[in-house]
């Protein structure tokens, strides 16, 4: 999982970049634009989902390390 959450991260920061780069290239930074660039409002929605995704996986993990403390205080 832990190793799930660092690609998630990593992915996540390569897709910021490559958003990054796309805007300095349309030299377009607002998405609220009606020409701002397809690609980059692709790419920010996919690294949002990324995100969310690696945010639910934290969370899971942390409950998880939560279940196995409370596990074996219990015996």
């Amino acid at each position: 999982m832990e190793r799930m959450i660092a690609d998630f991260d990593r992915m996540a920061a390569d897709l910021d970049q490559g958003i990054r780069i796309e805007e300095d290239r349309v030299k377009i930074r607002d998405p609220a634009y009606s020409a701002y660039s397809t690609y980059a409002r692709a790419t920010a929605l996919r690294r949002d989902n990324l995100r969310r995704s690696a945010d639910v996986l934290r969370a899971q993990l942390a409950n998880a390390k939560k279940a196995l403390l409370a596990l074996g205080e219990a015996n």
